[in-house]
């Protein structure tokens, strides 16, 4: 005999119908184990109904704020903790690294700060390229354009670049909930 269906009726919250009424009780009359589980389970309700609710200790809000604060507290210790060992351990990575790669340099350093010369006046020679360029432009732009309508070109592509950015930033910044 299956005794799921009873025990459904029996912690059922809902109204019995007549026929389920007349069935259950029956049965509790014929199973010794179902009746047990009745008597039981009307002793938890009963004992639910009547027994008053614990109330919380005094000054219950305030410690459990002040724990709340001190495990906060806690918790970024521990993030700024890994954030200071992940940082220094990449760091330590990279100048290792670095130190690998730049060992032949280090070798000869007539040839670090020949490179570096090179560099540098390579750097100047884009820089006097520029300025030519861009004199030039402003000499071909002077003659048939008005000031203002270059005012107004660079304003609009700098509103048109701040535009970019603050989409972009609002786009891709989480969303913060604060509680």
């Amino acid at each position: 005999m299956s005794h799921q269906p009873y025990e459904d009726l029996l912690f059922s919250d809902e109204e019995l119908t007549h026929q389920e009424s007349a069935a259950l009780h029956e049965h509790l009359q014929s199973c010794e184990s179902c009746f047990q589980l009745s008597v039981a389970w009307q002793e938890v309700e009963s004992q639910l109904k009547f027994t008053a609710v614990a109330a919380p200790e005094p000054d219950f809000v305030n410690r459990w704020a002040l724990h709340l604060e001190a495990d906060q507290k806690k918790r970024e210790k521990r993030q700024n903790l890994v954030m200071l060992v992940t940082t220094w351990g990449t760091a330590a990575i990279l100048l290792v690294g670095l130190i690998f790669l730049a060992w032949p340099l280090l070798q000869s350093p007539k040839m670090v700060i020949l490179t570096y010369l090179y560099q540098f006046i390579g750097l100047l020679s884009l820089a006097n390229f520029v300025q030519g360029l861009l004199s030039a432009l402003a000499e071909g732009i002077s003659g048939g354009v008005q000031l203002v309508w270059i005012f107004l070109v660079v304003g609009g592509i700098t509103l048109m670049g701040v535009l970019w950015v603050a989409s972009l930033r609002y786009l891709t910044n989480p969303r913060r909930v604060k509680l």
